[in-house]
């Protein structure tokens, strides 16, 4: 790694960004698990695709009905005000 700067998640320091640029790569088109700035080491997205086949599918079903929740919780607050 270039810079290595051992800036906690969140940093903004330019140096950082030069070296998140080619671990994202890894992370979204690669096939093998990668090492973070921070020593971590991650599994690329294809290998959670392999993993959990349905993840999608069940993340938009979850925030279908959380938007219903949501709603009928508005609808129900309408009502009793």
């Amino acid at each position: 790694m270039p810079y290595n700067t051992g800036n906690p998640v969140g940093s903004e320091d330019p140096r950082d960004l030069v070296d998140n640029t080619p671990l994202l790569d890894k992370a979204i088109t690669g096939d093998a698990p990668w090492v973070d700035r921070l020593g971590r080491t991650r599994v690329a997205l294809k290998q959670i695709e392999q993993d959990y086949p349905l993840a999608s599918a069940f993340a938009a079903e979850a925030e279908a009905s959380a938007a219903a929740a949501a709603g009928s919780a508005s609808s129900a607050s309408t009502d009793a005000g």
